[in-house]
């Protein structure tokens, strides 16, 4: 079940400018926040996790996979390489309980990512989130 085979359409049927809206936005979110899904900027991320957007791509099915959306091409073997334990601590958090983030949790994600790409691991992880609520809705 995915947002964009099934959930839009269906969603379009009904308001096509709500879908069209939430699609463009999902887009922005999870291609477009980090300068383009084709380079992680994190110049400090050790080899394995730069390079073709991977690291992102992690942060977002392993969002979605806490709240129990599963994507079937995805290995997520790889969640375990890309991402270390403090930022999946994060991910987990923002995903699950955002009332509870606090600045501590936000520099507790380590000092590998500056401050901009924390924010945008925050923003993946509430979108991530959004997107598989819109899926449970539907």
């Amino acid at each position: 079940f995915s947002w964009k085979e099934d959930c839009f359409g269906l969603l379009h049927h009904f308001n096509a400018t709500l879908a069209t809206l939430l699609d463009s936005q999902f887009d922005l979110v999870r291609f477009n926040i980090s300068g383009g899904s084709q380079a992680v900027q994190v110049e400090a991320l050790p080899v394995a996790r730069r390079g073709n957007g991977a690291f992102w791509q992690a942060i977002w099915v392993y969002a979605q996979r806490l709240v129990g959306i599963v994507e079937d091409d995805f290995e997520y073997h790889l969640v375990n390489v890309l991402l270390e334990k403090p930022l999946k601590a994060f991910v987990k958090k923002v995903t699950c309980t955002p009332k509870m983030v606090s600045q501590a949790d936000f520099e507790r994600m380590g000092n590998s990512l500056s401050a901009a790409d924390k924010v945008r691991v925050a923003l993946l992880a509430m979108e991530a989130r959004k997107q598989a609520e819109l899926l449970y809705g539907m």
